[in-house]
């Protein structure tokens, strides 16, 4: 459990990188198959009385970083 006031990052490939890469690898493309990520979706599990929130879309939106401060 975070302290009071500490900055959270959370990171990580968004829905067009998966789309792009991993089911595209044959390494990956078993695994991902059929699979998608929504970003909105993850955003609305952060609970409204954190602050500082910020969204952003990284390496020509294919990962992002959400951060907020407890």
């Amino acid at each position: 459990m975070a302290k009071k006031r500490t900055k959270i990052l959370i990171s990580d490939e968004t829905d067009f990188f998966i789309k792009d890469q991993f089911q595209e690898s044959s390494l990956s493309k078993k695994y991902f198959k059929g699979r998608t990520f929504d970003l909105k979706e993850l955003e609305t599990m952060i609970p409204n009385e954190v602050s500082e929130k910020t969204t952003e879309l990284l390496w020509g939106d294919r990962s992002y970083c959400i951060t907020f401060r407890k």
